[in-house]
């Protein structure tokens, strides 16, 4: 399977060459940063997004925040007529990984895109439909994804998909998407202060309470109290 690219540019004529360009990718494109969270904020396997802003452009300054605090791990190629060193520190300041003044080279475009999907081992081995599958997840950890919709992604029946996860993990398909979200609540117990009604609202919990159930009844801790032993056990150290 091909890697996922989202163009966001608002010039239909623009994004048909460029999507020419990149044809040894799967490529979509949106013209606007609302239609680009729309994309981001459902099942979705983008890997990698194409971001135009233009001078004085808040909303797309804003999507490129947003999208790296919903998924870090997707990179962001920054395109723009107005380059300069005030926007590209702006730009980098917000998470882009790269920047590129139009017009480019797009070999060069190619080159970068491949060596930042290669870097973060997005897929692994594209070969593997369990490898793809579980990228597809981490990937929508913060959308609830049903086992129909894996169905649909990999072209197979949920039945059969069913028994496939069963298989090859030893979990059923709701059991490993639970531990999935329980290991991202602790990175993020640990890593951030985000507030818990937060955090499960990230991880597609439709109520906190029921988030912190499920996290004591895998951890035997409440996040709050997750988050407390952490904090002693990183004050008692050496």
């Amino acid at each position: 399977m091909s890697f996922s690219v989202l163009i966001v540019n608002k010039d239909p004529v623009f994004c048909e060459q460029l999507r020419d360009a990149l044809d040894g990718y799967s490529t979509t494109s949106v013209s606007s940063p609302q239609q680009a969270l729309n994309v981001l904020r459902n099942p979705n396997c983008v890997d990698l997004v194409l971001l135009e802003i233009r001078a004085s452009d808040m909303k797309s300054t804003n999507l490129l925040k947003t999208l790296k605090e919903l998924h870090p791990d997707v990179p962001v190629i920054i395109m723009t007529a107005f380059a300069s060193k005030d926007m590209a520190i702006r730009a980098l300041r917000c998470g882009a990984d790269d920047l590129f003044e139009k017009p480019f080279d797009v070999e060069q475009l190619n080159e970068c895109i491949g060596q930042l999907l290669q870097s973060r081992s997005v897929i692994g081995d594209s070969s593997s439909d369990m490898e793809y599958v579980r990228y597809y997840l981490r990937r929508n950890i913060d959308k609830r994804v049903t086992i129909e919709d894996i169905a649909q992604l990999m072209g197979y029946t949920p039945k059969y998909m069913s028994a496939f996860f069963k298989r090859k993990t030893g979990k059923t398909f709701t059991e490993f998407c639970v531990d999935q979200r329980v290991e991202r609540a602790k990175a993020l117990l640990a890593d951030s202060d985000y507030p818990v009604k937060q955090i499960a609202y990230d991880l597609a919990y439709e109520n906190p309470e029921s988030f912190v159930r499920v996290f004591k009844r895998k951890t035997r801790l409440t996040p709050s109290q997750y988050r407390t032993k952490l904090a002693e056990l990183s004050s008692s150290g050496p």
